[in-house]
């Protein structure tokens, strides 16, 4: 099984407009999947309130795979409404996008699609969808969330993640908080960053930053 998981793209982030690609290093791990050919299936994470627009997410996202020189043979999205999703061919690569992990859990529950994401061959977890990869999944206060959250994740990778990290005081009490009760460690994942699971093997490319029970 392969894994990505990282906080950012280059150029605009995936809620704006824009020239936008991926982190040259997640680039170069891609190019090692050998993705042109397979299915894309997209899996959405948006909030209910409409204050981004997914459309333009699912667009940029697509963009990034373009400019990586990908080409899929089908892209599959699956929303809320979508309906039940089409999961007969098993040559693809699953992306779990960034923005509400809560709402894209919702999707995932609805769907049955919690075993597959946990034993599917190829997939990526873009901020929120690498939060919900985890085994235990956590969400800190900031400007989309006003209380700390966490829940019980897919559980494909073993340890948690905190996205766009940089340090905050009230951000790493929340943490602590977090690794206290559940007795896990929390990899830190700054922008320009991933996370690299091959083969049992865990790969940390940027400023990656593990964060442990005092």
């Amino acid at each position: 099984m392969k894994t990505i998981i990282f906080s950012n793209t280059e150029g605009c982030n995936i809620f704006s407009d824009g020239e936008i690609s991926f982190i040259k290093p997640m680039e170069a791990v891609l190019a090692t999947w050998n993705l042109n050919g397979l299915d894309l299936i997209y899996v959405d994470a948006p909030f209910e309130d409409g204050r981004y627009d997914f459309d333009m997410v699912f667009n940029n996202i697509i963009k990034c795979f373009k400019k990586a020189n990908i080409s899929f043979n089908s892209i599959q999205r699956i929303t809320l409404d979508s309906g039940k999703p089409n999961l007969t061919n098993k040559n693809a690569v699953w992306f779990l996008t960034g923005g509400n992990p809560l709402a894209q859990m919702e999707i995932i529950r609805k769907y049955k699609l919690e075993n597959i994401l946990r034993k599917a061959d190829l997939v990526i977890g873009l901020c929120a969808g690498g939060i919900n990869l985890s085994k235990y999944a956590l969400l800190t206060s900031d400007a989309d969330f006003n209380e700390p959250i966490s829940y019980e994740g897919l559980g494909r990778v073993f340890f948690s993640i905190e996205p766009h990290f940089c340090y905050e005081n009230k951000r790493l009490k929340e943490m602590q908080q977090f690794i206290k009760k559940h007795k896990t460690d929390i990899t830190a994942i700054p922008d320009a960053s991933l996370i690299h699971v091959e083969d049992n093997k865990t790969t940390y490319i940027g400023d990656i930053i593990v964060f442990k029970e005092k």
